[in-house]
């Protein structure tokens, strides 16, 4: 009886190891990244996270805007084979929070579907009539392989007076903190699939120049940014 049971807990743990497997890069279209600035700093970002962008690279980031923002960016991929951008729209509500709507999309469009009877002929014969056997048909339609992601953004920032005790007493430190609510869609022709993801994001951003009396020293910026924190 024992070892009935010790084969069916293998054969469950087997089942959800794989349905993990099969899940493991949804989504995937994510990790491209977005905003040109970001890109040209090779996505050193999450520490600044400080432009329209920001909400990708850390939650925490659209609390550094100054005020009402809206940003954009579009990219044509692969000889236009493939376009890639992203929307999003910030706005300060009360007490330092921000709260930000946005949409990053990668997608393959007028994708030529191909669909003949012939199509199911033997290899040997499609190989030698391919003009006969179809391969050659115009196609019939086009369909497209379209991801969606949709951020829903809430972060806060607050000032503190750091007290260090010695020449300058009290250094002010900006801490922000933020979460993304993310819808996934994800849809290849009349294929559909969904998912959803929340990210989590901290930073800490202290003026060196006020710590030493010295513009040259700029600020000191550190964070920390989780992404899809169920996943």
């Amino acid at each position: 009886m024992k070892k009935k049971y010790y084969i069916i807990f293998l054969i469950f743990a087997a089942t959800i190891t794989g349905s993990a497997q099969d899940t493991k890069y949804g989504g995937a279209f994510l990790e491209l990244g977005i905003g040109p600035r970001a890109l040209g700093m090779g996505g050193a970002f999450v520490a600044l996270a400080d432009d329209g962008s920001g909400f990708y690279w850390n939650a925490a980031g659209p609390a550094s805007l100054p005020g009402f923002n809206v940003s954009m960016m579009y990219a044509n991929m692969f000889n236009n084979l493939e376009n890639h951008g992203y929307a999003s729209v910030s706005m300060p509500i009360f007490g330092g929070a921000v709260v930000s709507a946005s949409w990053i999309r990668l997608a393959v469009e007028d994708i030529p579907r191909y669909w003949d009877n012939n199509l199911l002929l033997s290899r040997d014969t499609r190989y030698q009539d391919p003009i006969g056997s179809g391969l050659r048909a115009p196609s019939t339609d086009s369909f497209t392989f379209a991801n969606n992601a949709y951020f829903i953004s809430f972060s806060k920032l607050s000032r503190v007076e750091a007290d260090f005790g010695w020449q300058y007493f009290q250094l002010p430190i900006d801490i922000s903190y933020g979460v993304n609510f993310k819808l996934l869609d994800i849809g290849l022709d009349d294929k559909k699939g969904s998912g959803l993801g929340i990210d989590l994001g901290l930073k800490f951003l202290a003026g060196l120049d006020d710590m030493f009396a010295d513009d040259g020293f700029g600020d000191l910026s550190m964070a920390v940014a989780v992404q899809d924190l169920f996943k």
